[in-house]
């Protein structure tokens, strides 16, 4: 280790090296700005190595990332417009947000706990139908510690939330749907919307996977379909991402959800209205896939998105 904090070498790597060709012909800020950007990289991947030689299990297979998930950072731009674009080397568009790590983690954190604990839930009852017998009786209880939950992971992103113009352009438009004003709304379901606002918004701004995801289904919508039966609709789309879906774990999540909306929405009125009202006003055309995003979309092996030939619907 060096005086300055930055690991030189770690077993037989070294880490902290910049092609020198790579300086040529740039400012000295620019150098500046390379090496600072190489030096902390290097820095995480030397520390992410001796953790991972610390550990009992050193890699979950959800922390191996997606191929091609990650590239060289060459600048980053906020326009004027909002939102903040990141160009990374061997794309030629921009990926649509700034992946900056401590917010990364923090999001990753929570979709693990969602995650894990949905899962629990269906095995759970997929090991004993019998269980769902008392969903009936633990109705309003559930509805108490649902709105628990969306407290407790909102105070978890409240430190981290950022300004509501650098989400990318389809967070925006989920942003300003669940921001839209609600007739002769409570002051509690108010603050139940813009507290569940902030942590979706939070999740798929800092989680492409979802993200993606979400634009490549929500784009099937029929709203019409959503106001006459929320429920049948939303399961729908569920089937349909589903289907999407190359891991069995996952589409078991997908199972999952359709139980929450048959079983549970059909007795929050609150909750339900609430998507209704929120996916209603959605602009799909804002919210959809663009070019760009595509680009970041396909290297991505877990899932079979709908712009490409072989979705099974």
């Amino acid at each position: 280790m060096e005086g300055n904090g930055l690991p030189q070498q770690y077993g037989d790597k070294t880490y902290g090296t910049v092609d020198p060709k790579l300086l040529e012909g740039l400012t000295e800020q620019q150098r500046s700005s390379i090496l600072s950007w190489e030096a902390f990289t290097q820095y995480q991947m030397a520390m992410a190595e001796i953790t991972g030689n610390m550990k009992e299990i050193p890699t979950l297979p959800s922390d191996i990332p997606i191929e091609g998930d990650r590239h060289s950072i060459q600048r980053v731009e906020l326009p004027g417009e909002g939102g903040v674009l990141t160009f990374m080397e061997h794309f030629e568009h921009p990926y649509r947000g700034f992946p900056f790590l401590e917010f990364v983690d923090k999001i990753d954190m929570m979709k693990k706990l969602i995650k894990g604990s949905l899962s629990g839930l269906y095995h759970s009852f997929r090991a004993n139908k019998l269980k769902i017998l008392l969903v009936f009786p633990a109705v309003l209880v559930f509805r108490e510690l649902l709105q628990t939950g969306i407290y407790t992971f909102y105070r978890l992103t409240e430190r981290h939330k950022i300004k509501a113009h650098r989400y990318s352009k389809a967070i925006r438009a989920f942003y300003k749907a669940f921001s839209e004003p609600r007739k002769n709304e409570l002051v509690k379901s108010m603050d139940l919307r813009f507290m569940l606002r902030d942590v979706l918004c939070m999740i798929l701004e800092f989680d492409n996977a979802y993200r993606f995801r979400a634009q490549d289904i929500l784009v099937e919508l029929n709203k019409d379909s959503l106001r006459k039966n929320p429920i049948k609709e939303l399961n729908r789309l569920a089937d349909l991402a589903s289907s999407r879906e190359l891991e069995q774990q996952v589409k078991d999540t997908w199972k999952l959800l359709k139980m929450f909306n048959s079983f549970y929405l059909r007795f929050d009125r609150q909750l339900k209205s609430m998507i209704v009202d929120v996916l209603s006003q959605l602009d799909l055309e804002e919210f959809k896939l663009m070019p760009e995003d595509i680009a970041f979309c396909k290297p991505r092996k877990d899932y079979v998105f709908g712009f490409t030939k072989n979705v099974i619907t």
